[in-house]
């Protein structure tokens, strides 16, 4: 009798793991579908991060496993390209810290049903260093990046500036004529040093030149006439005020970079 409460007891419990280890394991599908249905701030924040949880345990083993971005490309089509994972990959974009072998990778979560509302998290990727220190996924997460956190990430780059890489990210809220932001982040320190609200255009494009980040807005204020179609040129740079708008005008020629 004793034994058969014992292995009534470790049956259950064994019951009970299996149920831990399917929440755990929920799909992204699962997990969309419910977004925006909870009913309190706390609750909502929770399922988001419930999200966020299920990307990390994802993108984790494909950066542990690739090191080319062809490769990891592909790992991210093949591993979230799938109906279960509801066709998140296109919501994924990675941009590799130049001569680092680290990954910046930017998830855009959506946080109100049917994506039309994102909240963008950020990761940097770090390799299993020479002399056997493990390889991390650290968090990119600060205050400062409130005000360029909804804007999904449009492109993303690298600038310079005494000796320490910073990313690049330009974000567009809308589809086609949009409102873009600009943030500058401090991959040593992990934090948000800088963001810019740019104008409404139809298409926007960046360059790093030196220490320097150049942008071109496409304008077309009535949507529908060629002739009042123009550009304009934003020049941001480093100051003794930190990274600070330098120039507002007219494009310049030639152009250094293409506009989509």
């Amino acid at each position: 009798m004793r034994r058969f409460i014992v292995g009534s007891v470790l049956t259950l419990f064994a019951a009970g793991l299996g149920f831990a280890t399917e929440e755990q394991e929920e799909s992204l599908r699962s997990l969309n579908k419910r977004v925006g249905t909870q009913a309190t701030a706390p609750e909502r924040e929770t399922h988001f991060q419930k999200i966020v949880t299920r990307i990390d345990k994802l993108i984790e083993p494909i950066l542990k496993s690739h090191s080319d971005p062809k490769e990891i490309a592909a790992g991210i089509k093949t591993t979230f390209g799938t109906d279960d994972e509801d066709r998140f990959d296109g919501a994924i974009k990675f941009e590799s810290v130049p001569g680092t072998g680290e990954v910046v990778i930017a998830y855009d979560v959506p946080i109100i049903p049917a994506g039309n509302r994102v909240k963008v998290v950020l990761r940097l990727w770090t390799p299993a260093g020479p002399k056997g220190s493990g390889a991390v996924l650290r968090h990119l997460d600060d205050p400062g990046f409130a005000d360029a956190e909804n804007f999904p990430v449009s492109a993303m780059g690298f600038l310079k500036h005494d000796g320490e890489w910073h990313l690049v990210l330009l974000g567009l809220n809308g589809n086609g004529h949009g409102k873009y932001a600009l943030s500058l982040w401090s991959l040593k320190e992990s934090k948000c040093v800088w963001t810019w609200p740019l104008e409404y255009g139809d298409s926007c494009c960046f360059a790093v030149l030196g220490e320097d980040l150049f942008v071109r807005i496409a304008h077309n204020e009535l949507q529908n006439d060629e002739k009042d179609k123009y550009v304009s040129e934003e020049h941001f740079g480093w100051s003794d005020n930190g990274f600070v708008d330098l120039f507002t005008g007219p494009d310049k020629s030639p152009p250094l970079c293409e506009l989509p």
